[in-house]
Parts: structure tokens; sequence; C-alpha cells
């Protein structure tokens, strides 16, 4: 997680989704897994394009 706001006066936390997915892909991968699917809506937002995009680079 990551502090998205010094400024904010309410403390406040975001995810950052691509190093979680980083980390969950490595950990399958060193345990021997080959194959890893990712699901998409198929009416992708760039959010959810960049997502897929992240996964079949990974």
């Amino acid at each position: 997680m990551k502090n998205v706001s010094r400024r904010s006066v309410t403390p406040c936390v975001a995810v950052d989704f691509r190093e979680a997915g980083r980390i969950a892909a490595r950990y399958l991968l060193e345990r021997g897994h080959e194959a890893i699917g990712v699901i998409v809506d198929g009416s992708a937002s760039g959010v959810q394009a960049g997502r897929a995009t992240t996964a079949s680079s990974t």
C-alpha cells in the first residue's frame, strides 16, 4: 500500500494492484505453475485493460 496524499487531512492509502499482481504471479511461478489465467470483463475500462496488459507481460 502507499500513501495517496501526504497533504490530506484524513489519512488514506491505496493498493498498488500492479505490484500485487506481480507478487501473486511470482508466488505461483516459484511453486511450479506454468499457466496463469486472467479474467477481464469484455467492456474493459482503461484500468482493466492495463491490468490485462500487465498480466500478459508478467
